[in-house]
């Protein structure tokens, strides 16, 4: 990539995470690397996968870490509700008839601020551990996307000497009732996805002259995840028109039959990591020419 790129990587839970990093991989043995964009904009899966890559991680470790079907004890607990505990999935499916992705923040934030199922500390100190960065890349602008708890808006973190890189991704990540919020200067955050999963409209502005998008949701065969395919059409719209040619890569109907709706659940990563990579491998020349 290079010149101008700008990379928007998709939220997707565990099995997402699986899938990009598949994707990716399958892209660099075909030697169409993303580890040389200018710009790299993450959503929740999307930003534990940014950080890693931008952060100069072997994809062959990331691949491994795949294979586990496990995931953080911290995560396993909060993935099965306990007694007056929120269900997950429940929330999603209510709060996705609130078209007004502002107002949508604010009433999850409120009841990630209730739930907050384990110490704030131990999810950001897990974070780090899972991306393995310790600091912000400085070859590339790195951008993850959260929601503020409070006003609902979306907030996309650059690099600061104030705010550690595993603090923003995590507030990225951080899944209403099923994680805590992360407090950054005051004020506490909660997933990107809440606001979109894709967020590629983050990149107008930004300089670049043509963008890739790559997710497993968004496209018209892709897992069901609320307004996906309508949110991404729309910010991609918003890139063409401020002329920034935009290429969309997500996953189809082979990821969303092995998956289902149950992307948080870490025993799918193995088969979701080596869809992506048949997906990866697919779209090289695709990518290839965009990049031309």
């Amino acid at each position: 990539m290079g010149s101008g790129v700008g990379l928007v990587l998709g939220g997707g839970g565990a099995a997402g995470i699986a899938w990009e990093i598949g994707f990716l991989a399958a892209l660099e043995e075909a030697g169409v690397s993303v580890r040389d964009a200018d710009v790299v904009v993450g959503t929740s899966a999307g930003a534990i996968v940014g950080a890693q890559v931008c952060g100069g991680r072997e994809f062959g470790a990331m691949l491994a870490e795949m294979e586990v079907t496990t995931g953080p004890a911290e995560m396993g607990e909060a993935r099965a509700p306990a007694t007056g505990q929120t269900d997950v999935r429940a929330l999603f499916e209510e709060v996705a008839q609130i078209t007004d992705k502002a107002e949508r923040g604010r009433r999850l934030g409120a009841v990630a601020i209730e739930a907050a199922p384990f110490r704030e500390d131990l999810y950001v100190a897990m974070i780090g551990g899972i991306i393995q960065v310790s600091e912000w890349p400085t070859a590339v602008r790195f951008m993850p996307v959260a929601a503020d708890c409070e006003t609902g808006e979306r907030k996309p973190w650059k690099a600061a000497a104030d705010l550690p890189v595993a603090a923003a991704v995590a507030s990225s990540c951080s899944v209403p009732a099923a994680v805590p919020p992360v407090t950054i200067r005051g004020r506490r955050y909660i997933d990107g996805g809440v606001w979109s999963p894709s967020n590629a409209d983050v990149l107008v502005g930004t300089g670049v002259e043509r963008a890739v998008f790559i997710g497993p949701f968004g496209g018209p065969e892709s897992p069901a995840m609320g307004a996906a395919e309508a949110d991404l059409a729309e910010e991609v719209a918003a890139l063409e028109t401020a002329g920034i040619p935009t290429l969309v890569l997500t996953a189809g109907a082979v990821l969303r039959d092995a998956i289902g709706e149950d992307v948080l659940n870490p025993a799918l990563r193995p088969v979701s990591v080596r869809i992506g990579r048949k997906d990866g491998e697919a779209a090289a020349d695709r990518l290839r020419q965009h990049l031309r």
